[in-house]
């Protein structure tokens, strides 16, 4: 993660400690030199702007797609998985959530505090929740707690495959201008063609991440590392 001056449009400072890709970055309102982030490598890590390492590491079982502290307190935090459920902490015991909440039947991509004791949530289950943290339980997970449920957004993938193919189509034929030997030509041909049969419903999932979303640029970026070698 690297963290920007808006005043100069300069970096300042870099993390680096997480294993996969960083999803979601939160700053604390109640104490803003404090950061959290939630990578795909299932952890939280919460941040200082004054300290080099994080100072802090929350691990669970599946992908952080969202994480957002509390805006009333700097102590709580909020975060959705690839698991469908929710998780509730507060970081002075970040040994175990204070709450989880399931309910969802994907990913939960998004997460925000409503007021101190609501919390709404979207997933790629194509719903967004509301949840009464009162009704939460402290042990297990809690399952009684969603208060309203909102459909009627859709989930459609295959929006985002025509503008992924594209783009890689675009890649391979700049790369195979640019590269002039024969071989080099007849390698990454072979190859652009294999990865652009494959913009469907099936690469869109293949290259996806448990929280829903696709990396789009990926068949392009394995075509110019092979580039790159030759």
């Amino acid at each position: 993660m690297q963290l920007w001056d808006a005043s100069t449009g300069e970096g300042f400072t870099r993390f680096a400690e997480h294993e996969k890709r960083a999803w979601s970055v939160d700053f604390s309102t109640v104490d803003p030199t404090k950061l959290a982030s939630g990578s795909d490598d299932c952890s939280v890590k919460l941040w200082s702007i004054n300290e080099k390492n994080c100072i802090d590491t929350i691990r669970t079982v599946a992908n952080v797609c969202c994480v957002q502290f509390s805006p009333h307190s700097s102590h709580l935090l909020t975060f959705g998985t690839a698991d469908y459920k929710i998780y509730c902490y507060d970081m002075r015991n970040s040994r175990y959530p204070w709450c989880a909440l399931s309910g969802h039947g994907k990913a939960v991509s998004y997460v925000k505090f409503v007021d101190s004791g609501t919390i709404v949530s979207a997933s790629t289950d194509n719903t967004l929740k509301l949840w009464d943290l009162k009704k939460s339980i402290a042990s297990g997970l809690s399952t009684n707690a969603c208060s309203m449920t909102l459909t009627g957004h859709t989930n459609e993938k295959s929006e985002l495959i025509q503008p992924a193919y594209d783009v890689n189509r675009q890649i391979v034929e700049e790369l195979l201008r640019a590269y002039g030997s024969p071989e080099q030509k007849r390698r990454l041909q072979v190859m652009g063609e294999d990865l652009m049969a494959k913009s469907s419903l099936e690469q869109a999932e293949a290259i996806g991440d448990g929280c829903g979303r696709m990396s789009i640029h990926s068949p392009a970026v394995a075509i110019a590392a092979l580039a790159r070698t030759q």
